[in-house]
């Protein structure tokens, strides 16, 4: 099909354009001598008025019925602003792009998002009002940079449809339902005050949102079909600094379970099987400063149920042998692990691990030496006398960590006795500080519920968080902070306005120290998604809900952070009739955006509950997607 025969066709089904509008018939001829020209569209081809200016205040238009436009540049000064503007029915509607001389320049909403990051304003209409010489210059100055920016936030779409890379003014496409035009096959694209949305025709799913004031924190969804979302348990996701990502989770395959792993780098994507026998599960995943991986995992053989583990290295591009982690006793049951990676790539791993015969259990940890490539012995964290569980570890890039655990006051021979909060610093080179019990109020009066979790920041300050009644209070959420210099402060509630119990927090940090958590709360009634921020040297505020409790909840609320403190928080949000994966987003300069749905999980209601997960690297890209667990 030639091109004029498919631009034709595709302006008379109103397919959502995204790079290029509909050309063909009734197009603006090219003018003799230097010219720029293009192709304005949104949604469909813009029907209306295109407007240049150019450095000196010159301005020329003329009409399209197309999208296409083309404007002789004799006796003008670049660089210009071009301007797209028409009648939608609810009012005029504008797009702005920009050129540095002649050529192509397309009017899009990504283009649009180029010239709002290049002038760090979304009020593009008085900038083209009041353009000058000056305020131009600065403008294309910022634009190469803005430029690439975006293209590096949109690269995991883009390279999904072998087009990462492509000029987001001036790129061109074949239209053969490859590379971008396959894209346009597959995405729609919305503009809603400063935010782009790209969704999958097909459900409705997210594959990538950005914010035209900060290109550099972008939301993208890996390529992650439905079929794969179904069979996926127990997701969990990792994004390394330069915006590649990593899927693991457990799958029945041949009627065991095992761990599956989906590694995309540069828009290629690789899948591998990990475990090797018995049936796997409850994976977790890091990576380090320069793209080296680490998934581990629980795998059970009976009578044994043992830790493994197996790396990917950039340099062999390949998965290792795995390697199991667990205590070469007798029958261990080894559960729970937990991992935390630096930036050399060194790891520590812990989990809880049963005595032969009894109901005691014990945390254990194993240290990772990326410099010699092998594990240590594993080593005893907990005291060995009291049942100790739900270990959670955490790591900094500099291998400063920490480790907290859930501990009885009894050897485990009781069922469901009270326990609190236990924790000791660890490194990535097997340093360990002493134990001691950071919650201020009693297990044995104020119940500890056996959910924990922790993060450290850059300069080695840690907050963990954990679940215990209170005087006169459900269950709420605790935080207390070690502090690096002067140690573990006291604990404070975090989740306010309570009126039912709080479960499941989780917390991440940013660059600067600062951090935000999040939970499920319960109203008696239903549930909602709550965050709270932690600021350096202020503290925690009030907490707030992230969308209205619905009757049948909010439930496995997550939350990640980038270097620069943006923060999306994602949850599964149940209805009735269906289960939907919601979002909502942290700015710094704007707080919290409106609650939005990620997605919706392939028959809902019928697999099970989604679950969904999110990461971010420090230089802002996040990655987050879903699976399925079982009822």
């Amino acid at each position: 099909m030639k091109l004029r025969e498919w631009m034709t066709r595709i302006c008379a089904g109103a397919v959502v354009v995204l790079l290029v509008a509909c050309g063909g018939g009734g197009g603006t001829s090219t003018p003799a001598g230097p010219s720029l020209s293009g192709l304005a569209a949104t949604g469909a081809a813009v029907h209306g008025r295109i407007f240049l200016k150019d450095a000196a205040g010159h301005e020329l238009q003329t009409d399209t019925v197309d999208g296409t436009f083309s404007f002789a540049l004799t006796g003008l000064t670049a660089p210009y602003l071009l301007r797209a503007q028409w009648d939608a029915g609810s009012g005029v509607q504008r797009l702005y792009s920009f050129a540095s001389g002649p050529g192509t320049a397309n009017i899009t909403p990504l283009s649009q998002m180029v010239v709002s990051a290049a002038a760090g304003t979304t009020a593009l209409d008085a900038l083209y009002d009041g353009a000058n010489a000056s305020r131009m210059a600065s403008l294309a100055s910022a634009l190469p940079g803005a430029s690439a920016s975006l293209q590096s936030s949109l690269k995991t779409v883009l390279a999904q449809y072998s087009v990462a890379g492509l000029d987001l003014i001036s790129g061109q496409f074949s239209a053969d339902h490859t590379g971008l035009d396959a894209l346009l096959d597959n995405v729609s694209l919305s503009v809603e005050a400063n935010t782009v949305t790209l969704k999958r025709k097909l459900g409705g799913a997210v594959v990538s949102q950005a914010n035209v004031l900060s290109p550099d924190n972008t939301l993208s969804s890996p390529g992650w079909d439905a079929s794969q979302a179904a069979a996926a348990g127990e997701l969990q996701l990792a994004i390394d600094s330069s915006g590649n990502s990593l899927l693991v989770w457990s799958e029945k395959v041949a009627g065991s379970y095992v761990i599956r792993a989906q590694m995309t780098r540069q828009g290629v994507v690789t899948l591998a099987t990990l475990s090797k026998a018995g049936n796997a599960g409850v994976p977790q995943v890091s990576f380090d400063a320069v793209g080296n991986a680490m998934v581990i995992w629980a795998q059970g053989e009976s009578p044994r149920n043992d830790v493994w583990a197996s790396r990917w290295t950039v340099k062999d591009a390949l998965w290792s042998v795995p390697v199991s982690l667990s205590n070469s006793i007798t029958a261990p049951l080894a559960s729970g692990p937990s991992l935390a990676m630096d930036a050399a790539g060194h790891a520590i791993v812990a989990w809880s691990q049963t005595s032969p015969g009894t109901n005691h259990f014990d945390v254990w940890l194993a240290n990772f030496s990326a410099s010699t490539g092998t594990w240590s012995a594993p080593s005893l964290v907990s005291d060995g006398v009291h049942t100790a569980y739900t270990p959670r570890v955490a790591l900094n890039a500099s291998g400063q960590g920490m480790l907290a655990w859930v501990q009885g006051q009894d050897d485990g021979s009781s069922s469901n006795g009270p326990a609190d909060v236990w924790a000791r610093s660890v490194s990535s080179s097997g340093t360990q500080g002493s134990s001691r019990q950071i919650n201020a109020l009693g297990g044995q009066t104020h119940d500890v519920y056996g959910q924990l979790d922790l993060a450290l920041d850059l300069a080695g300050n840690a907050l963990l968080l954990w679940v215990q009644t209170g005087p006169s209070l459900p269950y709420v959420i605790h935080a207390s902070r070690h502090d690096a210099v002067l140690g573990w402060q006291a604990d404070e509630v975090i989740s306010h306005h309570v009126l039912d119990n709080n479960y499941g927090p989780h917390v991440a940090f940013d660059d600067a120290g600062n951090a935000i958590a999040v939970w499920e709360q319960q109203t008696g009634t239903g549930s909602y998604a709550a965050a709270n921020r932690y600021v350096l040297g202020t503290g925690w505020g009030d907490s707030v809900a992230l969308a209205d409790a619905t009757e049948y909840g909010a439930h496995d609320v997550r939350v990640a952070v980038d270097g620069l403190g943006h923060g999306i928080a994602i949850w599964y949000q149940s209805t009735p009739t269906a289960d939907t994966v919601m979002f909502a987003r942290w700015q710094p300069t704007l707080g919290w955006s409106v609650a939005d749905v990620f997605g919706a999980p392939p028959t809902a209601g019928t697999l099970g509950y989604p679950v969904p997960r999110v990461a971010s690297n420090r230089a802002g890209q996040s990655l987050a997607a879903w699976g399925m667990n079982s009822m």
